[in-house]
């Protein structure tokens, strides 16, 4: 009587089965892992590019809506909107949160640390001196983190050249600047992109007249005076 072989695995073939199962797991860990790390920076990339967006939008409101106060001075009167390089100075309404209000000083600048940051103070406020260098007192909108270096210039007619062009400064003129350009930059290896951002001012100066800081409308002298 012949005996039949019984079926079954060798020692060998568990093992391969074994090794095999391992590469598996580990091919199918190795996907999950990086399925995951693709995701969370997608999301990291699709926040950074959030913010930027919104930091481009709010203060690009602002910026527009300059209201050119005049102030009077020894050459004349000239436009409330000093800016240089790094910080600029200007007058306009309210962020959409703080409305209906009169028009608020605003102050753009870089924070030691690394915070772009849009300041503002109300008419009249008894917190700060809107015409000291400093921001203590003012409130602040934080508008981008992890910022290396800021560059602010202005586009229009100045002395000493009177020639329509770029600026690093604008001050004691007439009117606020025709264009105002914000460039931002990040520290190596950020990844973020921060798209030029070019304002165009939406106001101009009327000689004579100013903005009442608590009513927010114009006052304008009677020039037949």
């Amino acid at each position: 009587m012949q005996r039949h072989a019984q079926s079954g695995f060798t020692l060998v073939e568990l093992l391969v089965s074994l090794a095999l199962l391992a590469m598996t797991a580990m091919l199918l860990l190795t996907t999950l892992v990086t399925g995951r790390g693709f995701e969370k920076r997608t999301a990291g990339a699709a926040m950074a590019a959030e913010s930027i967006a919104a930091a481009h939008g709010f203060l690009r409101e602002r910026v527009e809506m300059i209201v050119p106060d005049s102030q009077f001075a020894p050459g004349g009167l000239v436009a409330d909107v000093v800016g240089d390089a790094s910080v600029f100075s200007f007058t306009a309404p309210p962020a959409a949160a703080f409305r209906p209000g009169p028009p608020q000083r605003f102050r753009l600048l870089l924070t030691r640390s690394g915070t772009l940051t849009l300041f503002s103070l109300a008419p009249l406020s008894t917190r700060a001196d809107a015409d000291s260098p400093s921001v203590r007192g003012w409130q602040r909108h934080d508008l981008l983190e992890r910022v290396a270096s800021v560059e602010i210039s202005y586009f229009g007619t100045a002395p000493p050249d009177n020639q329509r062009r770029w600026r690093q400064r604008w001050q004691e003129r007439p009117a606020p600047p025709e264009l105002v350009r914000v460039r931002v930059g990040f520290p190596p290896g950020d990844k973020r992109v921060w798209p030029e951002l070019i304002v165009h001012p939406a106001t101009s100066t009327a000689s004579g007249c100013r903005v009442d800081r608590i009513t927010g409308q114009w006052q304008c002298a009677d020039r037949a005076a």
